[in-house]
């Protein structure tokens, strides 16, 4: 079956010009990427009526279904409705239903007797569409189609728009088989080059004679690997001819940083820790400082009664030593008991960045013991 593409398309000046950020394209790729649905390009327009009009048609030419977000509200800047359609060569209806819902809205949460007319621009919609309740806003969305492909229309505001893309979009793209069955597997590794290990990676999957592919993301100090295949023979034999040259680089099989499952064991075991940190610029206590572990993590002192980690060095970057490649940090841990555990690790010189790499390699030396 052949796969199907899925376009997300943006539309605000606030956007384009770098005001907000465009999460809501972020969680739903996402969400889509873990049903096994392929989205295939992201786009960004300014609330031009004629540009969103030609960016839907384009984005459709290339693409299965497209799903818009924003400019949906009644101020006249709020263009989508208005170019989505002329993109399918539709009049615009005014539905009775949705426009009392807006005024039930106002006057119930907001006690507005005059509701403002221009508010009954949010109940125009394209002729034949299908309607999307919102029930945390009073911008509806809708479902259109154009030659047969979903087009999905939804407000800017996250927490109006992704209640509505997991009620009403997600549903309607597993029905109409926009998923396609895939097999994957990640591993979050920890101080290692994409460029080093990807090539070493794909020298080793290109052995193989099957339908592995691979991703990348950075997060510094982690790289996550992604390795895809279409069948979980071929996942399994992909995972067989890399386990070594995985093994080193990767913490643990569940591809989470050591600061998060830091956090989940000292929340389970309620296990007390004192830190004395000169070298990670404060960055290891915001890692690990929730108001639920405040209790149980004392910062820059040295509590007799419970664990205590020590760490020192990283003279190479504090002291802003020239040209020094390298950098040499001491991590100290002591039980309540007296016990003394330490280790001297040297890593390559990330500048700033060796804060995080020495943040996140202390609370994967924390979890070796306490958990």
């Amino acid at each position: 079956m052949l796969t199907k593409n899925i376009a997300l398309l943006a539309t605000g000046d606030e956007i384009v010009d770098g005001v907000i950020l465009n999460t809501n394209a972020q969680s739903m790729a996402s969400r889509l990427f873990h049903e096994q649905m392929q989205v295939t390009q992201h786009a960004v327009i300014r609330d031009d009526e004629e540009k969103i009009t030609q960016t839907i048609l384009s984005l459709l030419s290339d693409n299965d279904a497209l799903i818009i977000t924003g400019g949906l509200g009644p101020t006249t800047d709020d263009r989508t409705r208005f170019g989505l359609a002329k993109a399918l060569q539709a009049s615009l209806e005014l539905h009775q239903d949705v426009w009392q819902a807006i005024v039930d809205r106002l006057l119930q949460r907001y006690e507005m007797t005059n509701i403002p007319l221009s508010n009954q621009q949010q109940a125009l919609f394209p002729t034949g569409a299908k309607i999307l309740e919102n029930p945390n806003g009073t911008a509806a969305g809708c479902l259109c189609y154009l030659q047969n492909k979903p087009i999905f229309m939804l407000p800017g505001p996250p927490n109006e728009c992704l209640p509505m893309f997991m009620q009403h979009t997600l549903p309607i793209l597993k029905e109409n088989h926009f998923g396609q069955k895939t097999y994957f597997k990640n591993w979050l590794l920890f101080g290692v080059s994409e460029g080093y290990i990807a090539e070493k990676l794909e020298a080793a999957l290109g052995s193989l004679n099957s339908s592995c592919k691979t991703g990348y993301r950075v997060t510094f100090p982690y790289l996550e690997f992604k390795l895809f295949a279409a069948t979980h023979e071929d996942l399994q034999n992909g995972i067989r001819i890399i386990a070594d040259l995985i093994e080193p680089h990767a913490f643990n099989d569940a591809a989470i940083k050591a600061s998060e499952l830091l956090n989940k064991a000292l929340t389970n075991n309620h296990q007390k820790i004192s830190i004395t940190d000169t070298i990670t610029g404060g960055w290891l206590e915001q890692l690990l400082r929730t108001p639920e572990l405040n209790s149980q993590l004392h910062f820059n002192s040295n509590d007799q009664k419970s664990w205590h980690l020590e760490l020192s060095g990283l003279e190479e970057y504090w002291q802003a030593v020239s040209n020094a490649k390298q950098v040499t940090f001491h991590l100290t841990l002591t039980t309540p008991k007296g016990i003394v555990y330490k280790e001297t690790k040297h890593s390559l010189n990330y500048q700033q960045r060796n804060l995080h790499y020495v943040a996140e390699y202390a609370c994967q030396f924390l979890l070796q013991y306490i958990d």
